[in-house]
């Protein structure tokens, strides 16, 4: 018994702290392809397809995947868990970006006049490459890459649109601007 813990300890270690970054981009990941599905929703029309269903289950998971990690986390030695403080900050964005996607979610069906409106469809795109790029680079624990918009200015210009138009694309805008508002606090966290 005791050489099986000494090898579990030493020799066969699986702290979760050395896989943080990992969980981290999985849950940055999956919440790009869950946008890029919420968005589809928008201009083809609302579809409860298998793609859906496996984008908001994948981001689902993701998001407690990331909590039990982090649970696991608690009981580990300190030396393997530097970076628990930054995974708790990324759990809390984590969860508050699965509402706002989940939010667009909910209200998803066919709005035609989303095709033409070039700051919410530049804005989703932007936040789809932003998160891709914040899971790349925590997947291979290179430096995040800086915003390459005013993602501040950006989210402004949504919300002050949102105002003049129609209640449903009026919603995606105050959506798509609280994550635009959320991303330099994802970098930060991961």
């Amino acid at each position: 018994c005791v050489i099986a813990a000494a090898a579990s300890l030493w020799i066969l270690q699986d702290w979760q702290g050395r896989r943080l970054h990992a969980v981290m981009g999985n849950v940055a990941a999956t919440a790009s392809r869950y946008l890029e599905q919420v968005l589809l929703q928008y201009r083809d029309g609302k579809r409860d397809d298998l793609p859906w269903r496996i984008a908001r289950r994948d981001m689902h998971n993701a998001d407690a995947a990331l909590s039990v990690a982090l649970g696991n986390m608690l009981r580990e030695p300190p030396r393997v868990r530097p970076n628990l403080d930054a995974g708790f900050r990324f759990l809390a964005l984590s969860n508050t970006l699965l509402g706002h996607l989940s939010a667009l979610g909910a209200h998803r069906e066919q709005l035609p006049a989303l095709a033409q409106d070039q700051a919410a469809l530049a804005a989703g795109q932007y936040i789809h490459q932003a998160l891709a790029g914040i899971a790349g680079a925590l997947a291979n624990r290179q430096a995040l890459p800086a915003a390459q918009v005013d993602e501040r200015a950006m989210a402004q210009a949504l919300e002050e649109d949102s105002s003049t138009l129609d209640e449903r694309l009026g919603l995606i805008h105050t959506q798509l601007a609280l994550v635009l508002r959320l991303l330099p606090r994802l970098r930060q966290a991961a």
